[in-house]
């Protein structure tokens, strides 16, 4: 395959997998996720949340993808990549291994969390809500440190195939 063809494949992947994601975020249920008792009664009714959260990693592994194959396209036009190249690919495929933790946590064993809470007695009722509480709590830390490794990635692997220094400049402001 010829740089531009590979060029627009990966990007092409990269620019799917934001598709994908925005898609299967338009199936998420949207209470205000910290008022508990409403956002988990949400959960709980959600058929498709399990897929929702497949759906929204599958557009993440497609991102990494298509930006991992545009690094490899644009190393083999330029020679070795540079420093900051390699910093966006390790920041990448981090920020997928913990969207990947993210998506476990909150998109099944929240899931299941919640839907023992809805299910259960009314005597194991607050034992199961502060279980679900406890997953709840998994997944935001794990949030945070994606949306942050996302940022870097896609700043760096930017500048690290673009060895201006335009866009070094660009990048430190």
């Amino acid at each position: 395959m010829g740089c531009a063809r590979a060029n627009i494949s990966s990007s092409a992947s990269a620019a799917a997998g934001v598709v994908v994601s925005v898609v299967a975020g338009l199936f998420h249920p949207g209470p205000p996720a910290n008022h508990h008792v409403v956002a988990f009664a949400a959960y709980a009714r959600s058929t498709p949340w399990i897929a929702v959260h497949l759906g929204q990693f599958a557009g993440m592994l497609l991102i990494v993808g298509g930006l991992a194959a545009l690094f490899l396209v644009r190393r083999s036009q330029r020679g070795k990549p540079t420093w900051l190249g390699r910093f966006g690919a390790l920041a990448a495929v981090l920020s997928l291994a913990i969207y990947a933790v993210l998506q476990a946590v909150d998109g099944v064993a929240l899931k299941h969390a919640v839907d023992a809470w809805a299910a259960a007695p009314d005597d194991e009722k607050a034992a199961r809500f502060a279980s679900a509480e406890r997953c709840a709590g998994w997944s935001g830390p794990s949030a945070v440190i994606t949306v942050s490794c996302s940022d870097c990635r896609s700043s760096y692997w930017a500048c690290g195939s673009d060895r201006s220094a335009d866009c070094r400049r660009q990048l430190a402001m």
